[in-house]
């Protein structure tokens, strides 16, 4: 996938996320703050920003270093997303929650969907 393929599509990807939040948000949609990480494993201080923030170089070194379309499609997918808890993360301090399909599953959101939605898709390319 050329660059500036590769740049639209994050873009898009960040965007969606990030108006489908604050749009459900805005509408008063019943939610919640997670100042904690994946899973509720690590509460939200700096520790948790800075693990994000590697993470997400991580994700950019493989991109720039994969020539596969799909796992392209993949790390730019899990990019979207990362990058999109990230700046709620930083601005208000938590990620806004809203989806509750599972009783017992914690709440998630469409950032959290694509990230591990992506990583699916790069275990699975890779795994072939």
């Amino acid at each position: 996938m050329k660059p500036k393929k590769q740049l639209s599509l994050f873009i898009f990807l960040l965007a969606l996320n990030l108006s489908v939040t604050y749009f459900l948000h805005g509408l008063g949609v019943k939610g919640l703050c997670n100042d904690f990480g994946a899973w509720g494993v690590v509460r939200g201080d700096f520790t948790l920003i800075a693990g994000n923030f590697v993470f997400l170089l991580l994700v950019l070194k493989l991109l720039s270093s994969t020539s596969e379309k799909f796992l392209q499609l993949a790390l730019i997918v899990i990019l979207a997303g990362g990058i999109a808890n990230f700046i709620e993360r930083v601005v208000n301090g938590c990620v806004f929650d809203y989806f509750n399909f599972i009783p017992f599953w914690p709440m998630f959101n469409l950032a959290d969907v694509m990230v591990v939605g992506g990583i699916g898709v790069y275990i699975l390319v890779k795994a072939k």
